[in-house]
């Protein structure tokens, strides 16, 4: 979900094996140039590839090959992607419990809450009984990315009204939610959680000690708060 500009993780799932991968996005965004650069940026790390995911020279190389004469189209085909956007993850266009794993990095925290409650009851239909959902969240103000000056927990100081302000662009927007939020969604979309690994930040917890912080963000636990990076498993249990 959300495959953005360059889907270099649907191509290293494609390399990782044989299954079929359906890339979604809400907008389309990937081109034939951006597409070309997901490939020149996998082949700057070819042999690590090839070690960790076992695959010969031959596989690797043949995968991210490009052919400025290719469409965007056949590079798809030919890496087993299927390519949906736009397309609307809370209305997946595929039949009920016929996808085996449902995955996202970084994408998330881009999206508002009601719709991410939303997107998690959608692919908890589309998942097989024993499929797994696994989501890679980055929790930190993102603003901080281009402004090492600041905290990477600064715009949890702000009322939603005066963060809203910052988020008129919607490539912009933050939800700032905080790891446990997303847990209980996707508890309430049906699912059972299998793994947790919330990544708490020593810089950031430091940082809690002197930042004022926002009526909605006072009664988490300091831990919750400044876990920058949330990976969570969860399962369709088996009926």
């Amino acid at each position: 979900m959300g495959s953005g500009w360059q889907p270099m993780i649907p191509i290293l799932f494609s390399l990782a094996g044989t299954a079929r991968v359906l890339v979604t996005d809400l907008s389309r965004l990937c081109t034939p140039q951006t597409f070309q650069a997901a490939l020149h940026s996998l082949r700057q790390d070819k042999q690590l590839i090839i070690q960790e995911l076992a695959v010969d020279e031959k596989t690797f190389d043949e995968a991210t090959r490009w052919d400025p004469a290719s469409r965007l189209e056949d590079a798809f085909k030919r890496l087993r992607l299927e390519y949906h956007a736009p397309c609307d993850s809370t209305n997946l266009p595929f039949p009920e419990a016929s996808i085996d794993a449902v995955t996202s990095r970084a994408v998330l925290e881009h999206i508002p809450p009601e719709i991410i409650a939303r997107i998690f009851k959608d692919t908890f239909r589309v998942l097989k009984r024993g499929g797994y959902a696994c989501h890679l969240v980055d929790n930190s103000d993102h603003w901080q990315h281009r402004d090492a000056s600041i905290s990477k927990l600064n715009f949890l100081r702000y009322s939603d009204s005066t963060f809203g302000l910052t988020c008129l662009h919607p490539l912009n927007y933050q939800n700032r939610l905080r790891h446990p939020e997303y847990v209980e969604m996707l508890v309430n979309a049906g699912f059972k959680i299998v793994r947790e690994e919330p990544i708490v930040d020593p810089e950031a917890l430091r940082d809690l000690k002197s930042l004022p912080l926002a009526q909605r963000f006072q009664g988490f636990r300091e831990q919750d708060l400044a876990t920058l990076t949330s990976l969570v498993l969860a399962v369709k249990e088996p009926a």
